[in-house]
């Protein structure tokens, strides 16, 4: 298995270094040399990082193309072994004979995408109404427990700075204010009910579907040219369109998130637009700026209600293509599989369910989540989207209120930034100037702490007082590492400097004292203790143990 699987990644490298062998040969050979040496090894993650880096220097297309292949080929090979066992049991529903399926994280593409959808003047009304097989757009989803955060976070950063450098810097950029996600069941009525919260939220322009971005021109043209349809370029056409100016209002993002790794995408934006309105808050800019608002939405029926409205809508548009057949009027309507067969209609919405849905629920915490019913005839349904769309509002603050409060960190954003400065500070403690000081310090934990710790272990705390020199000497630098180096091996602490005065001397003739000044530095050390199992008297038994 590893020798097979080496050798498929390896022939995925060595197509990427064709295109581009000079720029970057240090980089491919290390990431080559890691996929021969460990199989998605945290040296392989790293040298991916360097790629990406590389890849957002390069200066010409042809560069910038080369790189992206790159990290593709790097990416679909890491997750190629992770996936073993699924890629060699062909009996997923996502791959059936009706899909044709790029191995990693790409979108499939059936061959009948690649068709314009059909629309008949009266000299094509004889021809016989087309069945479009079920699109299982989004083959991988059955591997999102692969993608890691890291994943989408190189990707989205890969994304921002390509479209950023595009137009001249972040600082021209415009978001929409306001970014509705919608996703539904399969017979949930998605199309008629995004009309109608387009009409309440005040949104100006159509929805971005997902779908059509599939089958868009560009995307067209990247099939034709034999490239691989990866979430970058999905999620890069996306954040395009996101800053048109035409949803600068707001907009409706039908059909996504689709994965875990667009669901982090969702994330990531957000918190980036956060970032950007603090960036150039007092600037020309702010007002480009506005407080992100962002809301999921699912529509969601059970599995019978589903099918049953699935193949009643194919059963319509069916009998719709035979009028038009026989008269000669109209245009034929492309029909699903899934909407004749009761068999892919279950497939169908298993689907949604196992993959879709899930992805969402990684992101429900952060954003206002309005999961609504759309089982009850559609004036009922579009009443419930009402009521929830104006209960949401009302829990939301104001924007001279967010503005407010938004001054005060994020709890968040502390911890994040102080495990960044201590990481830092750590660095710094290794180097020459500071070493011999460092180890000190260490000793001082390993001889004078941590007998201590180890006696007070079951009981989950432990105080220590000292007036070890160390901590007084080289304005107190000794201090700052000891704190830093518990708090980097999982200990809670909290100190207490007590300053005591011991008279020395006194002076008979004039009454003064001398005294002499030492300081005790009060370690309260805190850590999660172990476990214990008790036994206590029962009503039923004699001893019962319990944890």
């Amino acid at each position: 298995f590893a020798q097979s699987h080496r050798e498929i990644m390896l022939s995925s490298l060595r197509a990427a270094t064709k295109t581009l062998w000079r720029s970057n040969a240090k980089a491919i050979h290390q990431l080559t040399n890691s996929v021969q040496t460990r199989i998605g090894s945290n040296t392989l993650r790293r040298n991916l990082s360097l790629l990406n880096r590389k890849a957002l220097q390069a200066t010409t297309h042809t560069a910038r193309s080369a790189n992206l292949m790159i990290y593709q080929y790097s990416l679909i090979s890491m997750r190629r072994v992770g996936t073993f066992n699924r890629l060699n049991n062909p009996t997923s529903p996502s791959t059936t004979a009706s899909t044709h399926r790029h191995e990693g994280s790409h979108h499939t593409m059936s061959s009948t995408e690649q068709t314009q959808r059909n629309t008949s003047t009266s000299a094509e009304a004889s021809s016989p109404p087309k069945v479009v097989p079920f699109e299982n757009i989004y083959a991988y989803e059955e591997r999102r427990q692969h993608e890691s955060e890291h994943d989408a976070k190189v990707i989205f950063e890969l994304i921002f700075a390509e479209i950023s450098q595009k137009l001249g810097g972040d600082q021209n950029m415009t978001f929409p204010k306001d970014i509705m996600w919608l996703c539904g069941a399969p017979g949930s009525g998605k199309g008629e009910m995004s009309q109608w919260i387009m009409y309440q939220r005040g949104y100006h322009a159509d929805p971005i579907k997902i779908s059509a971005i599939l089958r868009g021109t560009e995307i067209e043209r990247l099939k034709a040219e034999g490239k691989l349809i990866s979430d970058r370029i999905v999620l890069t056409i996306l954040l395009e369109k996101l800053l048109l100016p035409e949803y600068r209002t707001g907009v409706i993002v039908d059909g996504f998130p689709r994965t875990y790794l667009q669901a982090e995408f969702i994330k990531l934006l957000f918190d980036k637009m956060l970032y950007l309105r603090r960036k150039y808050d007092g600037t020309a800019h702010f007002a480009k700026f506005r407080r992100p608002k962002f809301h999921i939405t699912v529509l969601y029926v059970d599995e019978e209600i589903s099918v049953q409205r699935q193949l009643h809508r194919g059963q319509a548009q069916k009998e719709h293509n035979e009028l038009v057949t026989k008269t000669g009027h109209g245009e034929l309507i492309a029909i699903r599989d899934t909407d004749l067969d009761e068999a892919r209609a279950k497939e169908r919405y298993q689907h949604f369910h196992e993959h879709i849905y899930q992805s969402i629920q990684s992101v429900k915490e952060k954003f206002p989540f309005h999961f609504i019913s759309a089982e009850a005839p559609i004036e009922e349904v579009k009443q419930r989207i009402l009521v929830e769309l104006e209960y949401q509002s009302d829990s939301e603050l104001g924007d001279n209120t967010f503005d407010m409060v938004r001054q005060i960190s994020l709890a968040s954003e502390i911890k994040l930034d102080a495990r960044h400065k201590l990481v830092t500070r750590l660095d710094s403690y290794a180097l020459e100037q500071n070493k011999d000081i460092f180890q000190e310090v260490i000793n001082v934990f390993k001889y004078e702490f941590e007998p201590l710790v180890r006696q007070q272990a079951l009981m989950g705390t432990c105080i220590i007082s000292t007036e070890n020199k160390i901590f007084h000497e080289h304005n107190g630098i000794g201090l700052t590492m000891m704190l830093d180096l518990l708090a980097e091996r999982g200990y809670r602490v909290i100190l207490d400097v007590i300053r005591s005065d011991k008279p020395m001397h006194i002076d008979l003739r004039t009454g003064h004292i001398t005294y002499q000044s030492k300081k005790i530095f009060k370690f309260h050390i805190n850590f999660p203790p172990p476990k214990m199992r008790h036994a206590i008297q029962s009503y039923d038994t004699d001893v019962s143990v319990i944890q």
